[in-house]
């Protein structure tokens, strides 16, 4: 069983604030603003991608373990890493919203500074027993479904358990495929190193 996440809205336009924030609308004459102003400007100085400040989703962190957060991020540089996982309780306790296929999403390091904008690629509603090969290996890694299925069900028990709802074979969750669009070098990092 999977459901399909939809695209983001596209009707969503992009202004200037006064404080030098960006703001990008929501209709109904709200707006919200775009977290790290100056590494969204450079990001949309060296793009093609046209609706980029109508398709900004959030802020994401590659994991929720500082320990394993700075790993998790260099696999998503590198290419190795191109598919993330949540509980949709997760989502639904803290009101955020699933990405939506073609999202953009600004992934910060553990320190919260900005490293590389991700675009969703598909994002789908699965439950944790129908997660298949192809996307644990996507995951990162190169893991087998096997040990996916080991290592996530205990970080997704533990975080059912914060929340106070059970996990299951049945729980579901947001799988989510993506691609690095842009991803600066900050000085003095090699991006082949380690």
């Amino acid at each position: 069983m999977s459901k399909r996440i939809p695209s983001g809205p596209s009707s969503e336009k992009q202004s200037d604030r006064p404080d030098g924030a960006l703001s990008k609308g929501r209709g109904g004459g709200k707006t919200t603003a775009i977290p790290y102003p100056e590494f969204w400007r450079e990001f949309l100085a060296t793009t093609n991608i046209q609706d980029a400040d109508t398709r900004f989703h959030d802020v994401t962190h590659a994991d929720d373990s500082m320990a394993s957060m700075a790993d998790a991020v260099q696999q998503i540089l590198s290419g190795d890493k191109t598919a993330g996982s949540a509980l949709l309780a997760d989502y639904e306790a803290t009101g955020r919203e699933p990405p939506p296929r073609r999202g953009l999403s600004i992934l910060v390091d553990e320190s919260d500074s900005p490293i590389a904008v991700l675009e969703t690629l598909e994002s789908t509603i699965t439950r944790f027993s129908d997660v298949d090969d192809a996307f644990a290996r996507a995951h990162g890694q190169g893991q087998s479904l096997k040990s996916w299925r080991r290592q996530c069900r205990a970080a997704f028990a533990a975080r059912a358990r914060a929340l106070g709802t059970p996990f299951g074979e049945d729980s579901l969750l947001v799988c989510h495929r993506f691609r690095v669009v842009f991803a600066p070098m900050p000085s003095g990092l090699d991006k082949n190193a380690g």
